[in-house]
This record gives C-alpha cells, structure tokens and sequence, in this order.
C-alpha cells in the first residue's frame, strides 16, 4: 500500500503500491498471494473491459471485505464514455461502491465526475488513463475537476509525469508492466467506426493488432504486411527504483483479461523489485506472445516499441535439429511438465505442451511432427512453474489462513445493567449494548465461563488478544445470549474494518439533489449571437489561393495547423482559429508557442483537441476566442454542463460565454444522441464533410521501416505526408504533425447524401479539407442550404455514398 505523504520521506522508506489487475475471482486470490498492495476490477457495467469476466454486485461485496481484511485496497473502475440514458445507473453504481467500501473510483465521464464530487465528496476519485491527460496542463485541470489519484497516460514520458509530481499534489499511478495501446489514452476510434465496438465504453475490437501495407497515395507499397500499430508489451521489472525514486504513488500492472498465474508472476516480480531483490524476468516473459518494451516512459521509440510480426516472443531455447529422421531439440534450460514451446512447421508456427520434465542439455525428440524445419529457432512461451507455485500459496493460505488480526475486549458484567462490551481490532472499534444481567438464581456467571465463550472465534480472522471483564456482583445470563453478544460484536467490528470511515448515505436525500442538479442543468441557457445565424468552419491547411471565390465565400470561420497560414487566410479576411497541438509535453508546448508566436497573435482563436490544450487556455497569449474539440469526449448533457462550469471558474462566467465560439462533440455518438444531447445550450459544432480522426498517436508506423530511434527528425522527415495504411477497410490516410501522428479514418464522411438527419440539430457546421479536392465546393453548397444527394461518376440519382451518417453514427453496443 502506499506509504507515502506529501512530507519529504527518506527514499529507504518509501515503496509505492503494487496495483493488481482482477477480471475474477481466481485472478483476486492470485493478487492476495502474490502481496498486492491493491487491487482493481469492475462490476458488471460501466468496467471499460466488457469482455472480461467481471464481478456481480455480491462478489464485489465479497472481494472487498477479504481485501480489507488483508489490508489490500480496491479500487472499482466506472471509466467508460457514458450516454445520456446510462449517467444515472453510473451514479447509482456509484451510490452502491461508497456503500461496499471501495476504497476509490477510477472515472472518466466528465459529467459522473461531476456528480461525484458534488454528492459523493467522500469518495475518492481517480482519473482513468480515457481521460486523454498526457501534461502537466491537463494533470492540474484533472486536480481541479477534483480528482484524487490520476493514471497517467502510457505515452507519458518520465520527465512530465516528474512534473506532474512536482507541480501538483495529485498521487500519480502508471502502467509499469503489461499490454499496451499504441494510441493516446482515450484518443481512438478504429475500432467505433470499423465495427461498432467502441474502445472508450470497453469493447475494443483491436484493430490495431491487425495486419497492415505501408504505401503511398499513388499505391507505391513502402513496406510489407506488418502490425505498425501493434505495440509490444510493457516491462520495466529492472527499472522500478526510478519510480520508487521519483515518489510514484502507484505501479499499475495491465490485464484484467489474463491469466491469474500471470497476476501472480507479475505482482510476486515487482513487489520483490522493489524490496531490492533481483527476481527472475523469464516467468514474466513467458506469460506474454510479444516482445518487450520499456515504453516511452523510458524514451522507446519506433522499432524497438512496436511488434513487427518477425519479431519472436518467449525465451529461445535452441535450433531445432535432427537424429536420423525424427526432429529433436536439446533445450538451453530446464523445462518442466506443461510447459509450452513455439515450433517452426513447413506451413507456419505452432505451440506444443510438454508431457514431461526435460533437462538442460537432454535430447527432446519430436517423433509426432515429421514437417519440423531444421535449423528453426524454438522458444518457450509458457512454464508451468508459475501456476504450480500459485498453486501452492494458495494451498499454504487455505491450510494456515491469513494471519489473524489481534482482538481486544473490554467487558462490562454488571448484575442489573445491560451487557456491554468494546471490540477492538484493525484500528477500529465497535461499543455494544446487550440484555440485562439478573441476579443468579443458582450458579452465577463465572469470569472464566464469560472468557471461555468469548475466545470462541472460529473461522473469523481474529484473534484474542487481550480480554478485560469488569464483573459486579453475582450475576448471570443464558450461554446462548453470551454467544450471540460475542458474534454481534465480532460481526460489527468486521464491517467496520472492511469499510472506509464514511458518513451515512441518505438514499432519498441523494435522489432529491440529483433531481434538484438535473432541474439547474436544464434551465441553463447560452446567448445567441447574431440570431444564431448558419455559420461554417472550414477546416484546411490549404492556403487562400487553392480555392475559388465562390469556395471562400462559403467559409465563415478557418482552422489551421498550420502557423504559417494565419496571415494568409486573415488578409483574405477570414476568422482564423490554429489549432493547438496533442501531446505536446511542457518543453514541447513552450517551443510551440516560440514558433508560433506571431501567428497566435494573428489568430482570432484557437483550437483545443483535449484536456491538455484546455488546460493551458490561460497560458496562451491574448484572449483568444476558442473551439473545443471531440477529444474531450462530450457523450451527455452532464458533461457538457460540467464542461461549461469548468470553463467558467477558468475564465470567468461572462468570458466563457463570450470567448466560446464551438464546441465537438464526441464523434461516436448516434444521431439520435445527438438530437438529445443539443438539447442542452451551447455552440455546438458538427462535423458534416471530410475524413475524421480515426486514432491520436505518437508511435510513428513509418519509423518500423526507417529504423528510428527518437523523433527528433520528425519535421523534416519525408514521411510526414502522403503516407496511408491498408487494411480490408480500405486505405487511412497518416498525417505525421510535430511530435505525433493523426491516422484519419478510410471513409469519406459526407452528410449531404441525407440533409434531413441534421436539419434543426446546430446551426455550426464542420468541414474538413483533407486534400479531396471537392471540399470547397462542399462549403460552399453548404453555405447556399444547396442540401442534395450529390451524383458522382458511375452513381446512379439518388445512390448514397457508400459510407455516411449511417456508418458514421452507428449504433454502439
């Protein structure tokens, strides 16, 4: 657990927490072997894991009150995007968690972190890794919303989150070990839009495991099929004393989905790293199909972070080699019964299990498999000494039990007053009042029968310790009273120890608030502007002179990547807004505003991807006017709401108001969520031509082939543009900006094909010029009200594109 303040310790006593993933019950009972100092798991909704196993609501009940009772904290993950019709059950969840005694709640919804704060401000928050905070700017709007405990985003590198330590008193948590996601955290869509599973409400189809061709725009292929997207996996087992070192509160480990002898291998691993020992690493490697990274916390980048498919996992045991006609292998290390290796066949790879125990050195012949290739390397991918050793914690832990906690009572025994008794144990105490105590009849209640029925404890994990009786006179009571007092009391103390020291909940008080919040959110208004005339924003980073007069005249509102083309659009007498760029860290954001200087000067405002650009909304110079982009993940009219209270303690209410020209939502939602969702006031702005952003990241796919190892070349690089990744979706365009990349998504979004879904939803529209060559026009039909199903080459009156609103907003599970 952790055992940290904000006092300066010395680091000889500060460990950080080790935080077990738990998809299950098995999985649990692995983590209270192997010494987690927490655990984290979800209930049966709302878990951003949909396809794990998941706990019922009295298995909750269950795996908190053994954690408790073993001192090991639970935190319960409430981390997806949330609809509007779901915000309520997410709350009542979370009614029911504070009542558990989870120990905290992981959280993403803007919106339920909101509520939770208001009406729940006893009940630790911490920030999910969705939340997209990847800087020191968004790490403080993070301690703003009110949020305890923040999981840092995986492509953080160690000298922000330092910052992040340093600048603010938010624990800090990072993923130290397991599977990783090559896109920032909360910034991707591939699998929403190729599938309907969305990844930021925990049903992530993984498409970036899939097999891709680098290419060209005129089909040039630059290199073969490969996984560019596909990350290896995390490890920093050799590196924990630079988290220990830097004061991380808490070292997550990856995957609620896995195994629990791979809980128990990962969590045994760490936790005697950090006590100075040098475990072994090859059980970790053998519990995993990908090679290892340290990740960019570390600095990895390029090659050595993602996982070309000829890249071998496991531990390489030797060549495989022949006697006579039958393939055999003489194996670099002691294998045992169950455990698995990878061979190489005429056709392709496979997994064989190990039927008995082979030592170094000894010949293994493989009389079954005539199609082995000589010369193949053979690797190990599994050992069975993991789960035989979970096996037999588990044995030692069913046989002894944990260790009992020390009991203390102080009883009270007096002839014509009422039983009463103090439990104390686990630094908590319980008072207890029972039945009268009458005068004996015959034989009066000795100290010695009192001690006898109170040491009878049985399967409960305490102890007696030390038992006090103050006895008065001749007294007596029914054994079965004397009985039931104790179990009352040892029953009582436990609940108090296994939950958190809360106030009581009052359920119908809690139900008023909410509906008396729901009745402010509802009467909120915006000012229109202008009688909310139609406004465009025209996305390009195209100059004045690739569009005609006509084209121009349709766009009411520019943004622009680019700095060098603010003057431009300006002097043609355009609004310009630059975007600011993700995942920019601190340094980076500092030789941003350098470069962009004049240009932001220039600007009548900006634009904001995330809550990291938000969060540096008063470190930009001027008072620019501002557009919000869907990266931050407005799903519901809470989180607009809490999007707009926020706003106003930034900026003040009047300014808010004022500098606020657009706000995206959440590409995901369906056209009917958006209908409810614009509902509620404010400039909503919607995307209605172009190719969206189908995935943020600063993985760059094209540094597999070039052999990178940092992104200092990034700027220059050829590569930047005209680069695409092809899959059976079609081909994504990569657009290589600064220090990360944009992959769009293979469909042409183009709304035109049916008008009436979006007639009366905003009067803000969006589009997006990628380099199509018709988005001009688009804007300016769209200007005209020229709503109509267009007619391209070879399409028939009245066919719609293939890809629209319907792809666009489809229905998600």
């Amino acid at each position: 657990m952790v055992n940290i303040s904000k006092d300066k310790k010395s680091k000889e006593t500060f460990l950080p927490e080790i935080l077990a993933p738990v998809g299950n019950e098995d999985m649990a009972r692995a983590a209270f072997a192997a010494g987690a100092d927490a655990i984290y798991l979800a209930g049966l909704s709302f878990g951003a894991r949909a396809y794990a196993q998941n706990f019922t609501e009295e298995g909750l009940k269950e795996t908190i009150c053994r954690a408790h009772l073993s001192g090991i904290k639970v935190y319960v993950t409430v981390n997806t995007a949330l609809k509007e019709e779901e915000v309520d059950r997410a709350f009542d969840l979370l009614v029911d968690l504070y009542e558990m005694g989870a120990d905290a709640i992981i959280i993403q919804d803007p919106g339920l972190i909101a509520l939770a704060q208001t009406l729940l401000p006893d009940l630790p928050l911490h920030g999910s890794t969705q939340l997209s905070v990847n800087a020191l700017s968004g790490a403080r709007l993070a301690r703003q919303r009110g949020l305890d405990r923040l999981v840092m985003g995986r492509e953080m590198t160690k000298e922000e989150i330092a910052l992040v330590l340093e600048e603010t008193d938010l624990e800090v948590e990072v993923f130290v070990h397991g599977s990783l996601c090559m896109a920032q955290s909360g910034q991707c869509l591939l699998s929403s839009f190729a599938g309907g599973r969305s990844g930021n409400r925990g049903r992530c189809a993984q498409p970036c495991r899939k097999t891709y061709l680098l290419k060209r725009g005129d089909g040039r292929v630059l290199g073969p099929g490969d996984s560019y997207l596909s990350p290896r996996d995390l490890m920093t087992l050799d590196r924990v004393e630079t988290y220990r070192d830097m004061g991380v509160h808490s070292l997550k480990i990856e995957g609620r989905m896995k195994k629990p002898e791979y809980v128990y291998a990962a969590v045994r691993a760490y936790r005697e790293a950090l006590r100075g020992k040098n475990p072994d690493p090859a059980p970790l490697a053998l519990m995993t199909n990908r090679p290892f990274t340290p990740g960019y916390f570390f600095g990895d980048f390029g090659r050595t972070l993602a996982y070309p498919k000829e890249d071998k996992s496991g531990i390489f045991l030797g060549k495989m080699d022949w006697r006579g006609n039958i393939p055999c292998l003489r194996p670099n290390r002691d294998l045992y019964k169950g455990d698995q290796i990878r061979v190489e066949g005429s056709r392709s790879s496979f997994p064989l299990s190990l039927t008995e125990d082979v030592r170094r050195g000894q010949t293994l012949f493989f009389p079954d498999y005539p199609d082995l290739v000589e010369g193949a390397p053979v690797y190990a991918i599994y050992t069975s000494l993991v789960r035989s050793a979970l096996e037999e914690d588990l044995e030692d832990l069913k046989e002894d039990g944990p260790e009992k906690i020390p009991l203390n009572i102080d009883l009270s025994f007096q002839v014509g007053r009422p039983l009463t008794a103090s439990f104390t144990g686990g630094g908590r105490t319980i008072r207890l009042e029972g039945d009268r105590v009458d005068p004996a009849k015959n034989r009066p209640l000795s100290q010695e029968g009192l001690a006898k029925s109170l040491a009878k404890l049985g399967n409960t994990p305490l102890i007696l310790d030390d038992l006090r009786i103050d006895m008065e006179g001749e007294g007596f009571l029914p054994m079965g009273a004397i009985n039931a007092f104790r179990r009352k009391g040892v029953d009582l103390l436990l609940e108090e120890m296994t939950s958190p020291s809360r106030p009581d909940l009052d359920r119908s008080s809690l139900r008023k608030q909410l509906a008396s919040l729901k009745k402010d959110r509802d009467r909120t208004s915006w000012p229109l502007d202008e009688g909310d005339r139609p406004t465009l924003f025209f996305w390009t980073n195209h100059g004045p002179s690739s569009y005609s007069s006509s084209e121009k005249e349709g766009m009411d509102i520019l943004i622009t990547e680019d700095p060098n083309l603010v003057s431009d659009w300006t002097r043609a007498g355009k609004e310009v807004f630059l975007v600011i760029p993700e995942l920019l860290e601190s340094r980076h954001f500092q030789d941003f505003l350098d470069r962009a200087g004049e240009a932001l000067k220039m600007a009548q405002g900006v634009y904001l991807p995330t809550i990291n650009e938000w969060g540096r909304v008063e470190d930009l110079p001027g008072d620019k006017d501002l557009v919000l982009g869907p990266g931050l993940q407005i799903f519901n009219a809470w989180a607009a709401h809490s999007l707009r209270k926020e706003g106003e303690t930034l900026l003040g209410e009047e300014t808010f108001l004022h500098r606020v020209r657009a706000v995206i939502p959440s590409t995901e939602l369906m056209t009917e969520e958006y209908e409810g969702l614009f509902t509620y006031p404010m400039p909503w702005l919607l995307p209605v031509y172009g190719r969206l952003t189908g995935m943020v990241l600063r993985h760059c796919p094209a540094s597999t082939i070039k052999g990178c190892r940092n992104d200092r070349d990034c700027p220059s690089c050829p590569f930047s543009k005209d680069l695409y990744l092809e899959d059976n979706f079609g081909a994504r365009e990569l657009i290589r900006t600064g220090r990360f990349s944009r992959l769009l998504l293979p469909d042409l979004m183009d709304l035109r094909i049916k008008p009436d879904l979006v007639r009366g939803l905003t009067s803000r529209f969006l589009v997006i010029d990628r380099g199509e060559g018709e988005a001009g026009s688009v804007a300016a039909q769209w200007k005209k009200g020229n709503l109509y199903s267009p007619k391209g080459p070879g399409q028939k009156e009245g066919q719609h594109f293939p890809r629209g609103l319907g792809h666009y907003t489809m229905k998600m599970e």
